[in-house]
C-alpha cells in the first residue's frame, strides 16, 4: 500500500508524514507519570488530547522547517493505533498557538488513517463514521 502512496505523491504535489505511535519499537516511550491514573474516561481523554497535541506540534514545526507548496500541500497518516493520535491531532488545534494551527490548516489537506482498530474506532462517536471506510 505506501509505495503506491509514495509512487504517487511527487506528481501531486503532496508530503505524507505517518504517525508512529509513541511507545511503539523506536518511538519515544512514555514516561511513567504520563500514563500513571489512565483510569478513568477524562483522563484517557486528556491523555489523547496531549497526544495529538503532541502529534500537532510536530507537523506544524515540520512545516515550518520544510515548506511546502500551498497546492499540493500534506496528508497527516495514521496507522493501526497510530491513527488516534493523527484524528486527536486534528481534532485538537485549539491546543496549539494560533500561528502553529494555521500552518496546519493551511497545508494539511488530507487526513489518511489506515487499519484503525475497530474496537477503539467507535468511540469516537461521529468521528468514526467520518474517517474510516467500509471493510
Amino acid at each position: 500500500m505506501y509505495d503506491k502512496l509514495l509512487a504517487a505523491a511527487p506528481a501531486e504535489g503532496v508530503r505524507f508524514v505517518a504517525i508512529s505511535r509513541r511507545g511503539y519499537p523506536g518511538s519515544t516511550p512514555f514516561a511513567d507519570n504520563e500514563i500513571a491514573g489512565l483510569t478513568t474516561n477524562d483522563a484517557r481523554e486528556a491523555f489523547l488530547r496531549a497526544r495529538g497535541a503532541e502529534v500537532a506540534e510536530f507537523v506544524s514545526r515540520f512545516l515550518e522547517k520544510f515548506p511546502l507548496p500551498k497546492s499540493g500541500g500534506a496528508a497527516l497518516m495514521g496507522w493501526s493505533l497510530g491513527a488516534m493520535p493523527a484524528l486527536a491531532a486534528v481534532a485538537n488545534l485549539d491546543a496549539l498557538s494560533e500561528e502553529a494551527a494555521e500552518r496546519v490548516r493551511t497545508y494539511v489537506h488530507t487526513l489518511i488513517l489506515h487499519g484503525m482498530p475497530p474496537p477503539i474506532a467507535p468511540r469516537f462517536g461521529e468521528h468514526s463514521r467520518a474517517y474510516t471506510t467500509p471493510a
